[in-house]
């Protein structure tokens, strides 16, 4: 049953109708609006005061309790319509959030190390590494509505830049060098400072995936992350004594 509200003052019962005064920014969002005249839903499943009728009381309304557009116990008849419906509820892109997540991931710049510490020397196998915890897994989640994006950034290498070359190495490296190391062939000796200059980058590769009604694509690559360290390398020469002979 619809309660019609026109611009006519005073009011009157027509069947199961009500005919009222619409007042001034009238208001409820299930109202329709044709030609400047209001026509509302006449359920009132607020079970606020109606806006008159039989019913009367709190549970009154146009045809009895429970029933009609409210007035919020303000005597105002449909003092809380609304013409205008309520803005749609605009949805997240997934991808958005996806994005939002990987720039919150808080990737560490890698710790370096080397072996023999703390310096090192020409023809001899040196050891490279960074923390194990800096080269593992980092995932953060964001939710928004009824979709969680949980984005997952993967260790992919350790890029070692060392003066004399660059060495790229699958994995965290170790001290004694056989996961990942160098053999410099020349000292540091004419480096700024007598040391090398290294920089140790760990790239991650990185992945989204979405759960929730609200999704609105399942996932899938975003762009690389890569954080740098760097650190200063001494390389001496092995001396060697010679005896007289």
């Amino acid at each position: 049953m619809l309660t019609r509200f026109t611009a006519t003052a005073g009011a009157f019962i027509l069947g199961a109708a009500l005919a009222v005064v619409l007042p001034p920014a009238a208001a409820r969002a299930d109202c329709k609006v044709i030609n400047d005249i209001a026509y509302c839903d006449a359920s009132d499943t607020d079970k606020r005061r109606g806006s008159g009728g039989s019913g009367g009381g709190n549970g009154g309304g146009n045809t009895g309790p429970g029933i009609g557009c409210p007035d919020d116990g303000t005597g105002v008849p449909g003092g809380v319509c609304d013409p205008t419906p309520p803005a749609a509820v605009q949805e997240i892109p997934s991808i958005n959030l996806a994005f939002d997540a990987r720039g919150s991931l808080g990737l560490p710049a890698p710790r370096i190390h080397w072996s023999p510490d703390p310096r090192t020397y020409v023809q001899l196998r040196t050891g490279l590494w960074v923390d194990q915890a800096d080269f593992s897994p980092f995932t953060r989640s964001v939710t928004a509505g009824d979709q969680t994006v949980t984005v997952t950034a993967t260790p992919k290498n350790v890029r070692w830049a060392l003066v004399e070359t660059t060495i790229n190495c699958p994995n965290a490296g170790n001290p004694d060098g056989t996961a990942c190391g160098y053999t410099y062939q020349r000292s540091s000796a004419g480096q700024p400072g007598g040391k090398y200059h290294i920089t140790a980058t760990i790239t991650w590769g990185v992945e989204w995936q979405c759960d929730g009604d609200e999704c609105d694509g399942d996932g899938g690559p975003l762009d690389d992350i890569s954080m740098s360290s760097t650190a200063e390398l001494p390389v001496d020469e092995i001396q060697t004594e010679s005896q007289p002979g």
